[in-house]
């Protein structure tokens, strides 16, 4: 299997899915209670989150800015003065010596110093945004501006600094949003109904604005959905979840036991590593499919690329465990259809690859979420929540420095939006809240699970990994270190070496 990278298989995909699952009952399922969606923003290269905006000033008297006007982080003020006077650069004199200070408070005292300061900035009219919506020279070098400043517009990608309408927006969307969201107007694409919005072209498409401004959030936290609405969002998560599971309920009437083809050692480690050699394509297969459901789950584009390869690398082996809940029991686990459908890992090989505790305690949630009797959609909606739920206090991803996430408030607008829906699928069942209550303490177990086979596999391989052969995709996931790997003899003279 070809290696994919970590930002490759978490990086938006342009194919739509065709595959059908079991439609959900919509007058079953569908009830009227109030609840929020939070936003789908397409994601962008230039997203950023969690800044601090009082360090922005105008560069060039140092007011308040207002987005980044013909190349320069720049107020209203000095836009304005510059666009005014652009053609009048020799009419402008200095009574001075032409040092005179430009700040936010003399900056009206001489135009001729306001003027070079301007020009010395960097400030050109070439670099301005066409009124026409047309591209001006200097398109690239803009967004390269804009894109080493603090915080951006989720519709077009512009400096801003506040929250307008739940989301974080520009001056000008939020007037555009405000405009033509509270009036009835029909609007309509010329196009093909998916015009690229950004800092250039966001007056060239109303439509497309309107519903880029919807898909980023816009308004979106007290909007009420309708069944129809409900229902599509249910079915597509059911449909992402079935398209990457490997396995069809009549496999698992018939599978057989094997040995999985290990060769056994006397020394348990030499046995462990053997088996992680064969184990190993197994997980990275699975981590690709796990790529295929994430990918397509409503709302994972609200989060820029770094957000979502570090949610993927945090919940790669519960999205693992949950997609197969099905093919874990305590005779073993059912291999993927890709290796073999027919074939069952036997227990005791398990414990050698995870140990005794990790997969007692993967057999025991397993047969929990089996008596549970969930429908497929109902897993599928609960797999993503968990996929979903927000870092703890404590977490890595919270304190480190690298590689730390940034999208917590949305990352909890968005767990509480699937919460919400997995209420409402309940909410038809008598006994709907008992099996909420369930839900919500097997999260608190899956997040156990977690952090033990972090502590117990991941660091495992993690130490043994240049005695092993690992996937590339794989290491990534895991952290793993990729040096070459160790034949199976220097391995065991290595161990000799440690024993004398």
């Amino acid at each position: 299997m070809t290696s994919l990278s970590t930002h490759s298989i978490m990086s938006d995909s342009s194919t739509t899915s065709t595959a059908e699952s079991d439609v959900i009952d919509q007058e079953n399922i569908n009830r009227d209670p109030i609840f929020y969606e939070p936003s789908r923003l397409q994601s962008t290269s230039i997203l950023a989150e969690n800044n601090q905006i009082s360090t922005l000033a105008c560069k060039v008297c140092g007011d308040k800015p207002r987005g980044v006007h013909y190349g320069v982080l720049a107020c209203e003020g000095c836009r304005s003065f510059f666009r005014t006077n652009r053609d009048k650069k020799e009419e402008l004199k200095c009574r001075k010596s032409n040092k005179c200070v430009v700040d936010k408070y003399s900056r009206n005292k001489c135009g001729k110093c306001r003027m070079e300061k301007c020009l010395k900035l960097g400030m050109d009219y070439n670099l301005r945004r066409p009124a026409n919506g047309g591209f001006g020279k200097g398109r690239k070098l803009v967004i390269k501006k804009i894109q080493r400043a603090h915080d951006y517009c989720r519709v077009c990608g512009d400096i801003s600094f506040e929250h307008f309408y739940d989301i974080v927006a520009c001056e000008g969307c939020k007037g555009f949003f405000r405009t033509h969201h509270e009036k009835d107007i029909k609007l309509e694409c010329r196009v093909d109904g998916n015009c690229d919005i950004n800092i250039i072209s966001r007056n060239t498409c109303k439509s497309c604005r309107m519903k880029k401004c919807l898909e980023a959030g816009m308004g979106l936290k007290h909007k009420v959905f309708s069944k129809s609405e409900f229902t599509e969002i249910v079915n597509k998560v059911g449909r992402s979840f079935g398209q990457s599971c490997t396995y069809k309920d009549t496999d698992i009437e018939s599978v057989e036991k094997s040995n999985f083809e290990l060769t056994r050692f006397d020394d348990p480690l030499i046995n462990r590593i053997n088996a992680w050699q064969v184990y190993a394509p197994i997980i990275d297969f699975e981590n690709h499919q796990t790529g295929l459901f994430v990918n397509h789950l409503p709302f994972i584009k609200t989060f820029e690329i770094n957000d979502k390869v570090i949610l993927f690398k945090r919940n790669s082996f519960l999205m693992f465990v949950l997609r197969n809940i099905k093919r874990f029991s305590s005779d073993g686990f059912m291999l993927p259809s890709k290796f073999n459908s027919k074939i069952k890992i036997p227990y005791e090989t398990l414990k050698i690859v995870y140990g005794d505790h990790l997969i007692n305690e993967i057999i025991s949630i397993a047969s929990k979420l089996e008596s549970m009797d969930l429908s497929h959609h109902e897993l599928s909606v609960f797999t993503a929540l968990v996929f979903f739920l927000p870092f703890t206090a404590d977490a890595p991803e919270r304190t480190r420095n690298k590689e730390k996430f940034k999208s917590h408030k949305t990352l909890e607008l968005v767990y509480h939006c699937y919460k919400t829906f997995l209420n409402r699928m309940f909410s038809k069942y008598e006994n709907g809240h008992d099996t909420i209550s369930e839900l919500d303490e097997m999260t608190f177990k899956l997040e156990d699970l977690n952090k033990l086979h972090r502590n117990n596999t991941i660091s495992f391989l993690q130490v043994n990994s240049k005695f092993m052969k690992i996937p590339l995709f794989l290491c990534e996931v895991y952290e793993i270190p990729k040096p070459k790997s160790l034949s199976l003899s220097q391995l065991l003279e290595s161990t000799n070496a440690d024993c004398d």
